[in-house]
């Protein structure tokens, strides 16, 4: 029997995400999820306590917005006045937006949630995943990730394309877990990405009615979308290769610009410069 981890997870009050988070704590795990919707999310905690097993895990929750920087220190301090170690931190959730839109702290919205709050939640839970001596980082990339990052344009000022904003934030969520593998190597923390297949989810609802089509009748099952996530989360660290890119439960090669660790080393300087100034 797999020894219970304590696992923070985003995004997964619908979609792939809730999927993983009901299936970790069915395992056994202690799992909390970030909410923006307390309603919601304490429906997703009755629907587990409702069928859960004498050896289930559990699962709950706590507020966060991370289109807010405030939000997510507050959420962190929150988990860490409960819990001294982290085994697990799923960096699922990520918005896409096909208008401009800015945060609560009037940063491209897409850029961050999906690249700059990952990076927060990284930055100060790390002290607690150092305790654990099995800890790993799992981040949601996309198949969409391929161009290069546009450092001059990193929010889209100059000229916006909500297609643009969200590849170039997925390949930034590739490149920094690749820098990040390699900066806690040290500290036996493994660093993964992966990409769970055109899934039928929310993620495009905003994209209009033909696209909302292609992804119901094209897209897999959010149950589906989430094994990739459930099987980095479950396999032993020996077996799996960290600032590797995952794809139906196995390394894919993919493109050689998310593979250049200067940018990777770039971007996270940039990442951070974005967190020092806002906080």
């Amino acid at each position: 029997m797999s020894i219970s981890k304590t696992i923070l997870i985003t995004g997964a009050t619908s979609g792939i995400g809730k999927e993983a988070a009901l299936e970790l704590a069915r395992q056994g795990n202690e799992v909390i999820f970030t909410t923006r919707n307390i309603e919601t999310a304490e429906a997703i905690k009755a629907e587990f306590d409702a069928q859960k097993k004498d050896d289930h895990g559990s699962l709950d929750f706590i507020f966060c917005n991370l289109s807010s920087f405030e939000s997510v220190v507050k959420a962190c301090n929150s988990f860490l006045e409960t819990h001294h170690q982290l085994d697990i931190l799923i960096n699922n959730a990520g918005v896409w937006n096909f208008e401009p839109k800015v945060s609560i702290n009037k940063i491209e919205e897409t850029f961050h949630v999906n690249v700059l709050s990952p990076s927060l939640l990284k930055s100060l839970l790390l002290p607690a995943m150092e305790k654990s001596g099995d800890a790993r980082i799992i981040q949601t990339a996309s198949a969409l990730h391929y161009g290069n990052i546009d450092f001059d344009n990193m929010e889209g000022k100059k000229k916006f394309s909500g297609f643009n904003a969200y590849r170039q934030s997925k390949l930034s969520i590739i490149l920094l877990t690749r820098w990040w593998a390699k900066s806690l190597q040290e500290k036996q923390i493994g660093v993964y990405a992966l990409h769970p297949g055109l899934v039928n989810t929310k993620l495009g609802r905003n994209a209009g009615w033909f696209a909302n089509l292609f992804f119901k009748f094209i897209g897999i099952s959010p149950k589906k979308g989430a094994q990739t996530i459930i099987f980095l989360s479950s396999e032993s660290q020996k077996d799996l290769i960290s600032g590797e890119y995952y794809t139906k439960n196995k390394v894919k090669k993919i493109t050689g610009e998310s593979y250049d660790l200067a940018t990777a080393e770039r971007l996270d300087i940039v990442v951070n410069q974005y967190i020092y100034e806002y906080l």
